[in-house]
């Protein structure tokens, strides 16, 4: 059965813990249920607060003047992954060979958050370690980043309401662990951002269980 504690037992325990003091291990199981429940508390809490940074950064996304440069993409690939803080252990495999010299035109500020949104949740939902799978294409007008991470996939019913803005995300519904749940505004925010870059941002999978290749389409 669960103690009950005051706030300044509970703020004693989390300072001892942080401090390295004690360890979660020596923590009477009695008093350790209410500090799981204060801590899923402060996680829904940092949720909403998560979900209304990207609503109002989505605000700001409209409002916008991008910078386009002309960029080979390939060599921003590299970069952005080689700079990017990502789980240990994760495997990468990366193929320019369709495309290795291509250009295209962008805001390279925003193609990165494009990026970050695409991977965070590939981070999120993919089983650990994580692996991803990057791969050019090109047209006569885009040149294609595809992205496969080999996580829960989406049905097609699902795939319909990802990129929409008002929405509960099969990233909520449908997690590998079952424990974190997804702001499900980030790749409404990327999607708009190729848009708004004349570009376009989809996503397929064979279904649940199947992974999801995002596919973005940059202009030439």
């Amino acid at each position: 059965m669960s103690e009950v504690l005051s706030q300044n037992e509970i703020d004693a325990l989390l300072s001892a813990l942080n401090s390295g003091e004690i360890s979660v291990h020596e923590i009477k199981e009695e008093k350790l249920t209410p500090l799981l429940t204060l801590a899923q508390d402060r996680i829904s809490q940092l949720e909403i607060s998560t979900e209304n940074i990207l609503r109002h950064s989505y605000q700001q996304v409209k409002k916008i003047k991008l910078n386009y440069q002309k960029i080979n993409l390939s060599d921003f690939i590299k970069k952005y992954f080689h700079s990017s803080l990502l789980p240990p252990g994760t495997q990468i495999e990366l193929d320019f060979s369709l495309a290795a010299e291509a250009k295209v035109t962008v805001d390279p500020g925003a193609l990165r958050v494009i990026f970050d949104n695409i991977v965070d949740n590939a981070v999120k939902f993919s089983p650990t370690p994580l692996k991803l799978r990057v791969w050019l294409a090109e047209d006569r007008r885009h040149v294609v980043v595809n992205l496969q991470d080999f996580g829960p996939g989406i049905s097609k019913k699902e795939k319909k309401k990802i990129f929409r803005e008002k929405k509960e995300s099969y990233f909520q519904e449908e997690k590998s662990t079952g424990q974190i749940r997804g702001a499900g505004v980030g790749l409404f925010i990327a999607h708009n951002l190729a848009k708004k870059m004349k570009g376009k941002l989809d996503a397929f999978s064979q279904g649940k269980g199947q992974g999801t290749i995002f596919s973005l389409f940059l202009r030439k």
